[in-house]
């Protein structure tokens, strides 16, 4: 340091400066200068400390920021899922909402179905009893026709299958069973 001092501060000029000043004058400017040294130290040791911290601070956005850029990512990553899902859970409403469709176009079917196979089940009912009446009454002409061939001095023209003896008359069934007896025998 002294030869730095003696090579460039200490020239004949500033070596009368300093020699024409007394020793407190002298004292007072070192102080002066240690006072702008010790300003000019602090305001360093301030300056690098204040780099330090922004450094420290830029260093915890630079975390915070890379911390962030991660939740984003798996936000991301979580909303595409969803996305997904939502697309998946919509393919299939749709195809139960075509299901659903054919179901109830079946059904209306099978209804339908139902309605013409009571309709038959009625009809093949009325024409069971008619042909259970056709049958009776061909066997009963049949009966009466015997009848004729071997008693040809009766009338049998006043024969009726539907009629019963009641009382002595010749009487509707329906009338018989409506008064609730007597002696009637469907036999007969």
């Amino acid at each position: 340091m002294s030869v730095v001092a003696e090579e460039h501060f200490q020239s004949k000029t500033n070596l009368e400066l300093v020699g024409s000043v007394d020793d407190m004058t002298r004292a007072q400017f070192m102080q002066v200068c240690a006072a702008l040294l010790l300003c000019l130290s602090r305001f360093e040791e301030l300056k690098a400390r204040d780099e330090v911290e922004k450094k420290k601070e830029e260093s915890l956005w630079v975390q915070k920021k890379l911390e962030l850029e991660r939740k984003l990512e798996a936000a991301m990553e979580q909303i595409t899922s969803k996305d997904k899902e939502l697309l998946e859970l919509k393919t299939d409403h749709e195809q139960l909402k075509e299901k659903l469709q054919k179901f109830e176009k079946d059904k209306i079917e099978l209804e339908a179905r139902v309605v013409e196979l009571c309709a038959k089940k009625k009809e093949a009912e009325t024409s069971k009893e008619d042909h259970k009446y056709t049958m009776m009454e061909a066997r009963f002409e049949r009966a009466r026709k015997q009848a004729e061939y071997f008693f040809p001095e009766l009338k049998f023209d006043k024969l009726d299958p539907i009629k019963v003896v009641h009382n002595g008359a010749l009487v509707d069934d329906d009338e018989v069973d409506l008064e609730g007896g007597g002696d009637h025998n469907p036999e007969e």
